[in-house]
């Protein structure tokens, strides 16, 4: 909740909790219990305060965040903007350590399936990613946004690169490199 009311982005987290229960099956029981319904329900009060103010005053913070998303601006797609978006990671995580952290993610998608921890962290990573990297194709918007997914997304990429860097030389360079 304080985090909402830093941020709105980190309402992504409720997303990754709500995701990460799905789709873990042992973890399904948690609907049924209390403890999810109570964390929701401690959410209510910090979301009422903005959206209260922002109906008292003409949705002025949703029109902001539309338009710096670019929505309100065009309707048609961009390859462009999206290649921007995606240089600017390049810039700011470093093109090696980026493509380290595309790496991650594919070779995480995998292993998720049968282990819980890289499953945690692609739950805080994926939707965040998906949200920004699909609204740059309107609009690029900042490489900041994303910060968020990469910090679990980072953690990912260090434990991936260093199975691989203990088992090819290719991978010891590659992250030496990078």
């Amino acid at each position: 909740g304080l985090g909402w009311l830093c941020k709105w982005t980190n309402a992504m987290e409720l997303l990754s909790v709500l995701l990460l229960l799905v789709v873990t099956g042992k973890y399904r029981r948690e609907f049924r219990r209390a403890g999810f319904w109570l964390m929701l329900a401690a959410f209510v009060p910090f979301v009422l305060p903005p959206v209260i103010w922002n109906k008292n005053h003409d949705w002025i913070t949703f029109q902001h965040v539309t338009a710096r998303a670019g929505i309100q601006k065009s309707t048609q797609l961009s390859l462009g903007e999206f290649f921007k978006f995606f240089g600017a990671h390049l810039g700011v995580y470093s093109p090696l350590i980026f493509l380290a952290m595309l790496a991650a993610l594919w070779w995480g998608w995998d292993r998720a399936r049968a282990h819980f921890k890289p499953r945690f962290l692609l739950a805080f990573a994926v939707p965040l990613l998906v949200m920004y990297f699909g609204l740059a194709l309107w609009n690029a918007g900042e490489a900041n946004w994303t910060a968020p997914a990469a910090v679990s997304l980072g953690i990912l990429a260090v434990a991936l690169w260093h199975e691989k860097a203990q088992e090819h030389a290719w991978a010891r360079k590659f992250a030496l490199a990078a």
